[in-house]
């Protein structure tokens, strides 16, 4: 019983959309850019059956490996894991637990971060998740986090050694931990600009130990409701041009304690996290915070992010979807370029390569202003893919265009006494009935998607940007070598987005020339940046003509932010 009442509390939260400003990021500390080659494309590879119609003839695989074997039993239905983001850690060595911020109401933002039992270096190639920025999104979002975590661990030796997952499965521990559904921390706010903090918030009207919501009757408010309104049902937004008129106010649970025909127009409300990163951050909005990155968390996130430069792939779990298809452009989501469109195709269809049922896509939705989305596309130039569980994007109850859950219903009951409208009630979440059976509908659990989503990373981290030289040509005569070479990018992702390209957001890859003691290079460039390396592209040819000692060794490095390095070694003749 308590879990379904946290299950049923969590799916009234709701998400809010977010506000910011243009922000150009400086770029990078780097050599001044040298000539940067050209990139290219090798022509696509022929298929051999295509190209020899003899080859259609030959025999049938012995056994297609995706077709189940009746003799072996049936796999075990996955288990989410339900335990919390320290256990977790506790259980795996493989598996650790830091703290990367502190809330305003000083509750630790905590890190998971899994790898390979096996891997002997540093990861190069980093996936981040998160989930839980805005407040009032359900709680069991951040309960995926924790289950897409818990299947890593238990799966880690599937994961490159290269490669690292992080999980930030609780992004706002302050709103998680208010009596009443908030999307803000615990920042103090004065929403009401009379000089005073918090001094009008919610109260328990109705003795329930719980703080929810209430409506009253109100010509201008948000709801329509009818008189032959049924006992238990979903709430009704008003829309008089199509038969729904005005007839109720919604507001918080609560009481007008200072008496100004008000209710809890001032109660700690914080700042929403999701709404308070920098690009597009609009001003003068409540709940956006006093101007971008002004929480000390929100600065501690992207401080994280811009300094680790490994960490390539963002995933979002909340209200932004783009893991369905394209949700367009808007103010705070420009057009993105071609590439980057094929890129988030290629991200979707990793996503689709975990058989994900289509009963939990739901419609796309882009970030929003001052959102972490954004910011992290627009701004930092990295990926980034946006998840809303079972389907819940854009806003939660009762924010405007939110649709309400239908497995869930209100019950209202009339209350009054001091400081309270006339026609009060306050609402009770109670499960939604089916029409023709006495019996509830079932509760969803957003953790069910967790093997998919760890699934995802996993497919990601396999296809990530890999930089390594090709058609290398060594000619010359006696101490003097003559070398030719490309890089080539043989991962399905690309070394970094385009969009990262043209704000600089990303340090581009960065070819070195290493001489033996005594040598001299007479031709060509010591050091060459290539911006970008599109999915199975080459860089235009990269020529040095070195002079030096027979049998000294000239090495050419290529290393890029998440690709690691690469190195090539030839001999002086």
């Amino acid at each position: 019983m308590i879990v379904r009442r946290l299950a049923l509390s969590a799916l009234l939260l709701v998400a809010s959309s977010a506000l910011a400003q243009d922000g150009d990021t400086p770029p990078p500390a780097e050599t001044p850019p040298a000539e940067t080659p050209s990139a290219e494309t090798p022509p696509a590879e022929t298929d051999p059956a295509k190209a020899d119609p003899a080859k259609t003839d030959e025999a049938p695989d012995e056994a297609d490996p995706d077709k189940p074997d009746p003799d072996k039993p049936a796999p075990e239905p996955y288990e989410p894991y339900a335990g919390t983001a320290t256990a977790l850690a506790e259980a795996h060595v493989h598996v650790g637990l830091a703290t990367v911020a502190t809330s305003a109401g000083g509750r630790p933002f905590e890190l998971l971060t899994i790898t390979n039992p096996d891997a002997a270096e540093p990861p190069e190639w980093i996936a981040f998740v998160i989930a839980g920025l805005h407040g009032r999104r359900p709680a069991d979002e951040s309960e995926l986090a924790v289950a897409v975590a818990g299947w890593l661990a238990d799966q880690a030796e599937e994961l490159p050694p290269e490669v690292a997952v992080q999980v930030l499965a609780d992004a706002n521990p302050d709103a998680r931990a208010a009596r009443h559904p908030r999307a803000g921390n615990d920042t103090r706010v004065d929403d009401d600009q009379d000089g005073e903090w918090n001094e009008d918030g919610p109260d328990d009207v109705n003795g329930d130990e719980h703080l929810g919501w209430m409506r009253y009757p109100d010509p201008t408010g948000q709801l329509s409701v009818a008189a032959d309104e049924a006992e238990t049902s979903a709430p009704v937004w008003a829309e008089p041009t199509k038969g729904k008129p005005r007839t109720h106010r919604l507001v918080p649970e609560g009481r007008d304690i200072d008496d100004d025909g008000l209710w809890n127009e001032d109660g700690p409300g914080g700042v929403d996290l999701s709404r308070n990163f920098t690009w597009r951050f609009e001003e003068h909005v409540p709940a956006t915070g006093r101007w971008p990155a002004s929480e000390v968390a929100t600065k501690r996130l992207m401080d994280h992010l811009v300094a680790d430069e490994r960490i390539a792939l963002v995933l979002e779990i909340g209200g932004a979807d783009t893991s369905v298809k394209n949700p367009g452009s808007n103010e705070a989501w420009p057009k993105l370029p071609d590439d980057d469109n094929a890129l988030l195709d290629t991200l979707r269809s990793l996503l689709d390569e975990t058989k994900r049922a289509d009963a939990l896509k739901g419609r796309p939705h882009a970030p929003g202003p001052g959102s972490l989305g954004s910011t992290v596309v627009h701004q930092f130039g990295r990926m980034w893919i946006g998840r809303a569980p079972l389907g819940r994007s854009g806003a939660v109850w009762p924010d405007a265009d939110a649709i309400w859950p239908e497995h869930l219903a209100i019950r209202w009951t009339p209350v009054e006494g001091a400081g309270l409208p006339p026609g009060a009630e306050v609402a009770s979440i109670v499960p939604a009935v089916l029409e023709a059976e006495d019996e509830p509908l079932p509760v969803p659990s957003a953790a069910s998607e967790g093997h998919d989503l760890a699934a995802f990373l996993l497919a990601a981290a396999k296809a990530r940007a890999d930089v390594s030289f090709t058609g290398t040509a060594a000619t010359g005569s006696s101490g003097v070598l003559r070398l030719r070479t490309k890089i080539v990018n043989t991962g399905r992702l690309p070394t970094h987005t385009a969009r990262g390209a043209a704000v600089r957001g990303r340090r581009p890859l960065n070819v070195h020339v290493v001489l033996p003691r005594g040598a001299k290079l007479l031709a060509g460039k010591p050091h060459v940046q290539i911006e970008r390396l599109g999915p199975g592209a080459a860089s235009g040819e990269l020529a040095w003509v070195i002079s030096g000692a027979s049998g000294g060794s000239v090495r050419i490095e290529v290393s890029g932010p998440d690709t690691g390095t690469d190195v090539l070694v030839e001999q002086i003749p």
